[in-house]
């Protein structure tokens, strides 16, 4: 089958914050996500803050007769390690099998569904996870994952690197790159995010196709996407916002940002498209907007064009 165009989109849909209830017992939210993207009719879809395999999982239940999954796991021993050594202590100071028990159980009845345990135990590299619809020939499918060499500037990072997650498709015999991202929070302008821009930049070394896309966590003022490739095209306009002061999932004591913004991108080289919008707005679902976009494969005579709907 030969494929002209693809829709293809990013999404950040938040697991909540380091405490609190963890997605998989909000099931609500849960299924307002699973069907946005099942009615969106996506190609493609980058997803963001996707930690843990029991969330893979309840997605892949509802989506994997439409979507290939592509993600990496990353060993957990280490956090695993953590929690036994905790609850030794936990004995060696009770010296009490029953309190023991009863310590066991909490952490596995009632801990286990909040986000602290499973942002202590985060499975999947960098929460970032790509969908990519089964009709697409995948059979040269590549994939690759990277953390980014700088770590420093958001205390998210201490256990759960923030990193990149590479595709690599061949579709009618041309290749395709797209990379996958979650920079570092920061509600004012960071060098640490500067250098992990330029990281991304330095992936983009020929004249081949990409797509950038991902939670940038980075608004045009600050200057910093400047740093990336002056061919990569922008699919939306600045006025545009992904981050909505009026979403509830947004009012949290630790967002200090108190204005409208765009910090979900979707950048472009040596591609073409011909529409771009914000997606997955209503029913509110994540504390993100999504961002899409339909890049033609072959050339197309028509210069892109950015239109709203």
């Amino acid at each position: 089958m030969t494929i002209d165009k693809l829709k293809i989109a990013t999404w950040n849909i938040y697991s909540g914050l380091p405490w609190g209830f963890y997605l998989n017992t909000d099931i609500d939210r849960l299924n307002k996500i699973i069907d946005h993207i099942s009615c969106s009719d996506l190609d493609i879809l980058a997803l963001q803050e996707v930690g843990t395999k029991p969330l893979i999982n309840n997605l892949k239940n509802k989506l994997e007769h439409i979507y290939d999954f592509y993600y990496i796991e990353k060993n957990i021993v280490i956090q695993y390690s953590i929690l036994f050594i905790i609850l030794f202590l936990l004995y060696y100071f009770i010296k009490n099998v029953i309190g023991l028990c009863l310590m066991f159980l909490l952490v596995n009845f009632v801990f286990k569904n909040t986000t602290v345990y499973n942002f202590l135990l985060n499975e999947i590299k960098g929460g970032l996870v790509f969908l990519v619809k089964k009709n697409i020939n995948n059979n040269n499918v590549e994939i690759l994952y990277n953390d980014f060499k700088e770590q420093n500037g958001d205390y998210l990072n201490l256990i759960n690197k923030r990193g990149y997650l590479i595709l690599n498709l061949t579709i009618d015999n041309k290749k395709i790159t797209l990379i996958n991202t979650h920079l570092n929070q920061s509600y004012n302008k960071c060098n640490y995010r500067i250098n992990q821009i330029k990281e991304l930049n330095n992936l983009l070394v020929n004249n081949e196709k990409y797509i950038l896309l991902g939670d940038f966590n980075s608004i045009k003022d600050y200057n910093e996407l400047s740093f990336l490739d002056k061919n990569l095209i922008d699919t939306l306009t600045d006025s545009e916002i992904t981050w909505d002061i009026n979403n509830d999932l947004t009012e949290t004591f630790l967002n200090k940002s108190k204005i409208n913004r765009r910090i979900d991108y979707i950048f472009l080289k040596n591609i073409e498209f011909s529409l771009s919008k914000i997606i997955f707005k209503e029913p509110i679902a994540s504390d993100h907007y999504g961002v899409s976009a339909e890049i033609f494969i072959k050339k197309n005579k028509q210069k892109s064009k950015k239109i709203k709907k």
